[in-house]
């Protein structure tokens, strides 16, 4: 068993037989390829839109308000609700709540709060900490790898999405997967610092070895972290993570982790089917009859309350957007939005997932996943011919 196996975010989700920074032709990554020539298109009919992209340092506030939020509501469930309190209110604020962090996360991670990168990965540490994910540090590196090789066999996505599809049976929106994740992270972490503390502080070094970088993060990502030279950071975040959940129950009780363990695992879509049905669209899995890699959420409401998470379209049609200006995006480009199927529904998109007959469950969510697997099998077929 590899290292790969034992549960990341990113890398719980099995087929990393390749290095991050392998290139992947254009062939074998259609869905990123679909979104390329959108933004194309759309700058070119309107190069006014360029005056959308920029930073919002003003993101920032919302970031440190946010998981403030969430570290206070684990202090009141410590010290004023009882244990069913704490996971009730998990259910009903912690997890959408989750959600909110993921996608101000989100926002750090495509460098459109801060120009500094360092700000902005430091602002993502404070900012996806509450989430109890002590991985988290990944998705750094294997985010915007999901955008540029979007469908590729590297892009984690994907794999999330043929896990998600071969758990029909046992859907989840009733196995509670993400709890298996936060345990390993929690025994590959302790693992992974041992490791640290073995082959870099006990020979003088600052620096995390490749072997304890595999472990905290992953084998086939230690090359995108030196790259970015943020080895160090595979081990720093790790290690603030556990010390705040530590001063978190040395303060407020257990009843703190108690709120904020089961808000990560109802984020993850275990009997809720708000967030499963949000995992599932940003896991391109929304029951289209058509090519069509994403689909956008227009309810005013879901956007409003997560600083445009629905928006998932245009989000990968010109990722240097901030939030704030992407729905301007469609107002000013109406003509290539107006023919694609949007979202109607988080709930109804993770009932359909969960409850539809065999038959339904083909024809609503397994025709593009075949058809593209279709595609690239013939392509591979034609360049080693």
């Amino acid at each position: 068993m590899t290292w790969r196996m034992v549960g990341v975010p990113a890398p719980v989700f099995p087929g990393f037989e390749f290095d991050i920074l392998d290139r992947v032709p254009s062939e074998d990554k259609p869905d990123a390829i679909w979104h390329r020539d959108r933004a194309r298109a759309i700058l070119k009919a309107h190069p006014e839109i360029r005056e959308l992209f920029g930073h919002e340092p003003s993101t920032a506030v919302w970031c440190v308000l946010a998981a403030s939020l969430q570290l206070l509501l684990a202090f009141v469930a410590g010290f004023w609700l009882p244990w069913w309190g704490a996971i009730l209110t998990a259910w009903l604020i912690g997890a959408p709540l989750n959600i909110v962090l993921f996608q101000l996360a989100h926002e750090c991670d495509h460098h459109l709060v801060f120009k500094s990168s360092r700000w902005n990965r430091w602002l993502f540490t404070y900012t996806s900490l509450p989430m109890f994910f002590l991985g988290h540090h990944t998705w750094w590196i294997d985010h915007i790898i999901h955008h540029n090789d979007m469908s590729a066999p590297k892009d984690f996505v994907m794999r999330r999405r043929a896990v998600y599809l071969g758990m029909r049976h046992l859907p989840p929106l009733f196995v509670p997967y993400g709890a298996f994740v936060c345990v390993t992270q929690f025994l590959r972490t302790g693992l992974g610092l041992f490791l640290y503390l073995v082959t870099s502080l006990l020979r003088f070094r600052v620096t995390p070895s490749d072997v304890s970088l595999a472990v905290l993060g992953d084998v086939h990502l230690v090359s995108g972290y030196k790259k970015e030279k943020i080895e160090l950071w595979a081990v720093v975040y790790p290690v603030i993570s556990l010390a705040i959940f530590g001063a978190l129950w040395w303060l407020a009780g257990w009843q703190a982790i108690l709120y904020l363990a089961p808000s990560q695992l109802f984020f993850t879509g275990f009997l809720h089917p708000y967030c499963l049905g949000w995992v599932l669209a940003i896991s391109h899995v929304h029951n289209r009859d058509r090519f069509q890699p994403t689909a956008s959420h227009y309810g005013k409401w879901v956007n409003l309350t997560t600083f445009n998470a629905g928006l998932h379209v245009e989000h990968h049609d010109l990722m240097g957007i901030p939030w704030q200006q992407l729905p301007k995006l469609r107002r000013l480009a109406p003509e290539f939005y107006e023919d694609l199927v949007p979202l109607s529904s988080y709930i109804a998109l993770a009932l359909r997932f969960t409850f539809a007959s065999s038959d339904r469950f083909i024809s609503l969510f397994d025709a593009d996943t075949v058809n593209l697997t279709r595609r690239l099998i013939t392509r591979a077929q034609k360049r080693q011919a």
